[in-house]
């Protein structure tokens, strides 16, 4: 995902620039420079990097499940790209202060994926899933382009637009989410990589359903501070005074709200573990422990981050 340069996140931060400013052409040029730009440079680094993924692939997994991994490999890649491409129209929608619709979208991909799952996994198995994956990244590239039109009606009707100054525009701050979001990726993976290497399989399968189990309690609190970027972009253009109280009431309010929901969470783990895996495990249990201890303290940060985010000076 090095690929995508961080031009997702940018289409945000310019949308919203430019429409509190009323340049609504400015506004669809940064829609379609960022998905022209994704389309093409991401299509090239997967090619490129096709090679050397399956070297990574053959010194992580075990030989027994080798052959699986490689051939899911170009269907995991058809998904990272159009769930990209998605995610340009999705992040045009917030830089339009709709996110709204853009959780409506979320959660029929996700309603899309469990229908398609259920009919597709009795018969093709793991295949079953990422076909259904496939499909549903199809289906929100296209529907997000058709509702981010009606929110943006200067867009055209194919957004093959390029402009290079836009690029540029976008690069230049895309670039410092990017770094963090390789910080990331190297973080992630390593993980992985130790425990499936050290620990084995189904050691890294509690490992990722105690990280999505987490980041699924940090969505609820960050989603809120997510939407408010093109609000700060907003006020970053037309009236900046108002920016250091909104900061200061919106860490108050994540502040009261993380402690109680954390420490619950922290309670319920072993709960979560007989409902979810059907019975007491204890190494699912430790890294939901763990991984709550450390996002805890960085949750605290989010307000600021999003801050910095709107304004353009993370």
């Amino acid at each position: 995902r090095i690929g995508e340069l961080g031009l997702s996140a940018s289409v945000i931060k310019f949308v919203s620039k430019y429409l509190a400013i009323n340049d609504l052409n400015s506004a669809s040029q940064i829609v379609q420079t960022a998905f022209v730009s994704i389309a093409i440079i991401l299509a090239v680094v997967l090619f490129i990097t096709y090679p050397l993924l399956t070297a990574i692939l053959k010194f992580i997994f075990p030989q027994s499940t080798q052959i699986l991994a490689l051939s899911l490999l170009p269907y995991s890649l058809s998904y990272l790209w159009f769930i990209t491409l998605a995610g340009v129209f999705t992040s045009g929608l917030d830089g339009c202060v709709r996110t709204d619709l853009r959780g409506g979208l979320t959660l029929l991909g996700n309603l899309f994926v469990l229908v398609f799952s259920l009919l597709l996994v009795p018969k093709f198995g793991l295949f079953g899933l990422i076909i259904a994956q496939i499909l549903q990244s199809i289906l929100l590239v296209f529907l997000s382009w058709i509702i981010l039109r009606k929110v943006l009606p200067s867009l055209p009707w194919i957004p093959l637009f390029w402009k290079a100054d836009r690029f540029k525009e976008m690069l230049d701050y895309g670039l410092n989410i990017q770094i963090m979001g390789i910080s990331i990726m190297l973080f992630e993976p390593l993980t992985r990589f130790l425990l499936g290497r050290y620990g084995g399989l189904e050691l890294t399968g509690y490992y990722d359903m105690a990280q999505r189990l987490v980041s699924q309690i940090r969505a609820v609190l960050v989603s809120a501070n997510q939407t408010l970027v093109p609000v700060i972009s907003h006020y970053q253009e037309i009236t900046k005074e108002k920016l250091s109280s909104f900061y200061l009431l919106n860490y108050q309010i994540l502040s009261y709200l993380v402690l109680p929901v954390y420490i619950g969470f922290f309670g319920l783990a072993p709960i979560v573990s007989e409902l979810w895996i059907g019975q007491y495990v204890y190494f699912f249990v430790i890294f939901v422990w763990i991984t709550i201890a450390g996002d805890f303290i960085n949750i605290l940060s989010t307000p600021a981050y999003f801050m910095n985010f709107g304004t353009g000076h993370l």
